[in-house]
């Protein structure tokens, strides 16, 4: 149960969870047993074998995200959409705001913004790194609401405070990105910290999941 011997004579551990067994080696009548211990060093359970596991334990143990509790397990929900309001609180302790500094921002959603989330939409509204969104009834924060990847590109740009102009990038739908993300999404393409897909494209409009927001930021502060 702790993996397999390849055509190779190598062995293949089973990474899906900490576990521990033996390797039996025989030649004749010698046999040699080697022990073989499998930790999870994943500071979440989910995480185990993702390609963002690297990313996401910096990021916990820098204290940018905390994960959740499910069944006395720390999990992080990788592929989950993240939102707007998710997303400013990492970005409020990647950016290291001290959140209790700022007044109540004038958001016309203030109300409906959970205690948990309120200090950071706060400060990170205050220092313009996340505005908000124009309705009939005024600015509102929309924390609820998913983040786009033009909208995160835009959000971490603020964060670098680079004043270098970059080369327009090309994606086969680079018509979809939005005016105001344009200089973002130059900027963080060509730094590196954002790529396309296989097919060619950049899917500025598309969701952001919590796994690629953690690998954002990750290359943001490397």
């Amino acid at each position: 149960g702790i993996g397999y011997i390849d055509a190779n004579g190598v062995f293949v551990p089973d990474t899906t969870a900490a576990r521990s067994g033996n390797i039996y080696i025989k030649a004749g009548s010698a046999t040699l047993k080697l022990p073989v211990e499998i930790i999870n060093n994943s500071a979440f359970e989910d995480m185990y074998d993702h390609w963002a596991r690297e990313d996401a334990n910096e990021l916990f143990h820098r204290g940018i995200i905390t994960g959740e509790d499910k069944d006395g397990q720390r999990i992080f929900r990788p592929e989950s959409n993240i939102t707007r309001g998710e997303f400013a609180v990492m970005v409020a302790r990647y950016k290291g705001l001290d959140i209790k500094a700022y007044a109540e921002y004038d958001f016309a959603d203030m109300e409906s913004i959970p205690d948990w989330q309120k200090p950071y939409a706060n400060a990170v509204a205050t220092e313009g790194i996340i505005s908000g969104k124009q309705t009939d009834s005024g600015v509102i924060f929309a924390g609820d609401h998913t983040l786009t990847r033009a909208e995160a590109m835009t959000i971490l740009y603020r964060c670098l405070e680079t004043d270098v102009g970059y080369p327009a990038v090309s994606f086969a739908d680079s018509n979809q990105i939005p005016d105001y993300a344009r200089s973002a999404v130059n900027a963080l393409v060509n730094m590196g910290i954002v790529s396309g897909y296989e097919d060619g494209s950049l899917k500025p409009l598309g969701s952001v999941t919590r796994a690629e927001s953690a690998r954002m930021i990750y290359k943001c502060i490397n």
